[in-house]
């Protein structure tokens, strides 16, 4: 086998299985922490990362991905330790300009949020996004190297760390959000020194001015789009916490754990099988082949997240009490409204990456223009009439509403997408919701169980899914399993 083909295999794999474990050790982190530290605390942590993380974006301006670009563009080890070199001195000038930055914006962020609020917490917000910025670079740079799994190993490592460090200052040393937030910065601060261990320096790096110009050019364009995405994404916390208080930011974020955990599954499938297939299909100017594949992905995603939904609106008292405790309760409402969310985002990636793939990436500014218009707009008028539920009905309308703006770019570029395949999951989904609300079902666990039964019945009836996707479905296993070996080989091999 050819050796790129079999390292690309093996970083499909390693990326994925990082990302499982990744998930999995994140979803304990957050049950742990949930039971562990106040409501309020946990609305405090959850804001300052939300802030923290927009401030590493503002400060990436699209160097990352500059990085991985070029570096990845070349297998010259003098050329390449240019790259690196130029990327690192910017990057290092741009984490000296953060903290003073940072500390002239206090006024402002204490403007917003009430000043006790953030006051105790506010020097966590430089040092988070420091942490962040510095392992997203470094990051960057293996993945231009494509050393997947030394970076698959890194976000690993990562994720355990966290967790560990959580036990350790939140449950045996009683520190509170203190300790949550220390856990998460120290688990990032080592993860970044494992990967600077890793960091394959043949050469000197060394800095080039027009090559710093160069990759600014390439990058900050696409760190516009970035930024309208963090805005739409982090903005109902930021209300909340402008408007409301933590306790309902606590609510929301805890609420939101399972359904952004499946679209992270979804979304890492996304990005690292469908955009290359698409491509691939596009670039061989096979759009029929594209437009089946777009759509049997639409059908089975529908499928998926509102199946999902359903599980999380009928069993919504039992999931939050077991992996939360008793006390988000009043967030448990929400968790199938925004898997239903996730389910609408989703069908819209699904089509946008189309659109990229087929060349035509201008319209997903748009969209997220579009996007970020209607989230400030719904976000400012129902959270301050429904607190954190508000947030939950505006990231579902704002998900909705983009769906056709999407569709607009997917027909006018006569992209054969069958968009009706999706809606016929969430009419499955209505008609099994009426029959919950409507018959008194909440308190029949048997009922309950039957109507997820229901829906995967109904599924069949209405051509959701069939009996070839079973097939499908073995086929897939047994080429992972394949995958798998070929990988293993493949390392007996080196």
């Amino acid at each position: 086998m050819n050796e790129a083909k079999s390292s690309l295999i093996g970083g499909f794999i390693s990326m994925g299985a990082s990302s499982v474990f990744r998930i999995v050790f994140g979803f304990l982190n957050v049950m742990i922490a949930a039971r562990v530290i106040p409501e309020e605390d946990l609305g405090r942590y959850f804001l300052i990362i939300s802030i923290a993380v927009f401030t590493e974006m503002i400060f990436n301006v699209g160097l990352n991905i500059s990085a991985t670009r070029f570096v990845s563009g070349t297998d010259d080890d003098d050329e390449r330790a240019r790259l690196v070199g130029t990327f690192l001195f910017v990057r290092i000038f741009l984490i000296a300009l953060l903290v003073p930055v940072v500390y002239l914006a206090r006024p402002l962020l204490e403007l917003i949020f009430d000043a006790d609020l953030i006051a105790t917490l506010f020097i966590f917000i430089p040092i988070v996004a420091l942490a962040r910025l510095s392992f997203g670079t470094l990051s960057a740079i293996l993945q231009g190297y494509h050393y997947y799994n030394q970076l698959a190993v890194a976000n690993t490592l990562q994720g355990g760390l966290s967790l560990l460090f959580t036990l350790v200052f939140v449950v045996a040393l009683d520190m509170g959000v203190d300790g949550y937030l220390l856990a998460t910065i120290v688990s990032i601060g080592l993860a970044t020194g494992i990967i600077f261990i890793m960091l394959p320096f043949r050469n000197i790096p060394r800095f080039d001015k027009k090559l710093a110009r160069k990759m600014l050019r390439f990058g900050l364009p696409l760190q516009g789009n970035d930024l309208l995405t963090q805005v739409f994404v982090r903005l109902d916390v930021w209300v909340l916490g402008a408007l409301v208080g933590p306790l309902d930011i606590a609510y929301l974020q805890v609420s939101a754990r399972i359904p952004s955990y499946a679209n992270e599954v979804y979304s890492t499938g996304l990005n690292s099988i469908y955009f290359p297939r698409m491509s691939a299909l596009f670039s061989r100017d096979e759009g029929d082949e594209a437009a089946a594949f777009l759509n049997h992905l639409l059908r089975l995603l529908g499928f998926a997240s509102m199946l999902a939904a359903l599980g999380l609106t009928i069993f919504q008292t039992e999931i939050t009490t077991l992996i939360f405790s008793d006390r988000y309760l009043p967030a448990a409402p929400a968790m199938g409204l925004i898997m239903i969310a996730a389910g609408f985002a989703l069908a819209s990636e699904v089509l946008e990456v189309a659109l990229i793939a087929a060349g035509h990436p201008s319209y997903v500014i748009a969209n997220n223009t579009v996007m970020t218009g209607v989230t400030v707009g719904t976000n400012l008028a129902l959270i301050p009439m429904f607190g954190f539920m508000g947030a939950v009905f505006a990231r579902l309308i704002s998900n909705i509403v983009v769906l056709p703006v999407v569709l607009l770019g997917i027909y006018r570029e006569k992209i054969k997408a069958d968009i009706m395949i999706f809606f016929r999951s969430a009419f499955v989904l209505g008609i099994c919701l009426v029959m919950y609300y409507g018959l008194g079902w909440q308190e029949n666990y048997i009922l309950k169980s039957l109507l997820l039964v229901l829906f995967i019945a109904l599924s069949f009836l209405f051509s959701v899914v069939s009996t070839r996707d079973l097939y499908t479905l073995t086929d897939y296993v047994a080429t992972v399993r394949e995958r798998r070996r070929e990988a293993k080989v493949v390392s007996s091999a080196g």
